[in-house]
């Protein structure tokens, strides 16, 4: 018979561990969420500028991500033209590379 104490199952135990780790969580939480109210700690960083007003704290993925967009523009232009929004298309690609995959699974095998 195997010794359940010995391979590290002690439910007790870890219901121990788990009850003291969201403790902790709490009580870090719960100091840290006052802290910060009124400062310059609780305003958005945008690169050291000010804002004037809260909402220009936003920017859209498209503003974040530019560069990466703008460098693969040629792959994401035929990727794009591919997907017309229409379920069945995606249904019937889904179709075609399972029977390729299943086709050169069985040539292989």
């Amino acid at each position: 018979m195997m010794n359940v104490a010995a391979s590290g199952w002690t439910p007790w135990g870890w219901l121990a561990a788990l009850s003291l780790g969201f403790l902790a969580a709490w009580a870090y939480r719960k100091h840290d969420a006052h802290g910060a109210e009124g400062t310059d700690a609780a305003r958005p960083f945008v690169s050291g500028n000010k804002l004037a007003r809260p909402e220009d704290a936003h920017f859209a993925g498209s503003h974040l991500y530019r560069g990466f967009f703008e460098a693969l523009a040629g792959y994401y232009a035929r990727l794009t033209a591919f997907h017309s929004g229409k379920l069945r298309d995606y249904f019937l690609a889904f179709a075609l590379f399972l029977a390729a995959y299943l086709l050169v699974a069985r040539i292989c095998l």
